[in-house]
């Protein structure tokens, strides 16, 4: 899973470099962090999701000002 953590300006799109990009997957039994990244100087990042539990779901955390900002629930990519 890869993308770019901006940060809006008016109408403009800042790319946020050197923060923390964490995957976290979630089960019906569990949670937790899998796979984090810093993002390079462009904003970019990209985590890798484990294909172990079809029935989980990923959500990509960054913080801001103290706080974690997350994605939309992911699903999980298929088992091989």
């Amino acid at each position: 899973m890869s993308g770019r953590v901006v940060r809006l300006r008016g109408a403009d799109s800042l790319s946020v470099p050197g923060v923390w990009a964490v995957l976290h997957q979630v089960t019906l039994e569990s949670g937790g962090p899998v796979d984090s990244i810093r993002t390079d100087g462009a904003g970019r990042y990209r985590v890798r999701a484990p294909r172990r539990y079809t029935a989980a779901v990923h959500l990509l955390s960054v913080p801001s000002a103290g706080l974690p900002y997350l994605t939309s629930p992911i699903p999980a990519p298929p088992a091989p």
